[in-house]
Order: structure tokens, then sequence, then C-alpha cells
């Protein structure tokens, strides 16, 4: 299964600020980098639940997460004792984005030329939003953590709209589905 989280924060050129710290994802369970600070491992979630097993019912704790150097997602299996007994990998098992995953998508977006383009066209403060994952068969195929990003104004519902491929810190999409008299109209790809 896949969570997505919708976030909003507020920036300005020299402010960036949290506005709705309950829209924001969790923080991850814990989370590593490799030698030049980027991301290398992410687990997002932990649980514990009462399943079947060969002897009975028994309590197993899960882990999910997703490893930027293998782009795969993962899940391990624990027993009562907290010891490992399990794991799968799969490039479909990515779960939902942390805050720091938001924060590093939010910061390749506000630093894309196409995106400052969009921001240079209002003096207003300006709003991001994000988290939803996103996976096609081209750019974000399977394992490679993608999200989309948006930004907007009091004024404008979408100013800029992009898709972020976290596993190699790429905005793929700079101008994903920006049709601006469509968003205006209310008539965007998909409605009617």
């Amino acid at each position: 299964f896949c969570l997505t989280f919708f976030s909003t924060i507020e920036i300005s050129a020299e402010d960036f600020k949290v506005t709705y710290p309950a829209d924001l994802p969790n923080e991850a369970i814990e989370i590593s980098h490799d030698e030049n600070g980027e991301l290398l491992r992410v687990t997002v979630n932990r649980w514990t639940d009462r399943v079947k097993t060969d002897e009975g019912m028994a309590y197993r704790t899960f882990e999910q997460g997703y490893d930027y150097s293998k782009k795969q997602g993962f899940i391990y299996t624990f027993d009562e004792n907290d010891n490992k007994i399990g794991e799968a990998w799969s490039a479909d098992i990515d779960g939902m984005v942390t805050r720091e995953e938001l924060m590093v998508a939010f910061d390749l977006f506000k630093n894309n030329e196409t995106v400052k383009n969009h921001f240079s066209e209002t003096d207003m403060q300006i709003i991001l939003h994000g988290g939803f994952n996103f996976q096609d068969n081209s750019e974000c195929n399977a394992g490679n953590r993608c999200v989309h990003v948006f930004a907007s104004t009091d004024k404008v519902a979408i100013l800029a709209h992009s898709i972020v491929r976290l596993s190699d810190s790429t905005v793929v999409y700079p101008d994903f589905d920006m049709d601006k008299e469509a968003w205006k109209n209310g008539k965007r790809r998909g409605m009617k």
C-alpha cells in the first residue's frame, strides 16, 4: 500500500517557513546520507501487527523504506524479540515521502530555472505544496521515487507544478500540467 501526503509551506525571496506543520509528512524513522550528503536510505514507517504464522498467531513488527543506491523499497519483518526474520525488496515498494525528502524536493524545485521563471510572475508570497507520489513509464518509472511539487499564491491556484525525481535529485518535468489558461478557467487536463 502507499500513503500520500500533501504538504504546504510558504516562501519568499528570503523566507522559507512551514505554514501548516500538520500537513507535512512524518519525519523519517531512520535516514542515512552518503559522503556527499545525498540521501542513501530512509525508513519511512514502522508498525506492529498480529499475523498468522506457521506456529499460530504472533506479533510482527514491519519497517518500510527506500534505498536510493538500489532504487528499491523494502519491507523488513521482525519477531517479538526485534530480530529481523524477513525482508522483501521491490521497485514498487517505496512508501510515502518523509519530511526530510520533501524538503529536498522543495529545494530542487525552488532552484530550477523553469520554476524560477514562474516565480518571477508574481510579487506575492509563494506557497509550496507537495508530497504526492508520481510514477509513469518514462522518467519516473518504478524505483525512481518521484513526487509532485506545486507553487501557488493567494490569488493563483497553480503558479508552477513540477515532478521531482528524488532518486537522482532531478526536476524531470519542470512544467508538468502547466496550461495556465486552463488552470485559470478550471479546465485543466482531465476536467470538463
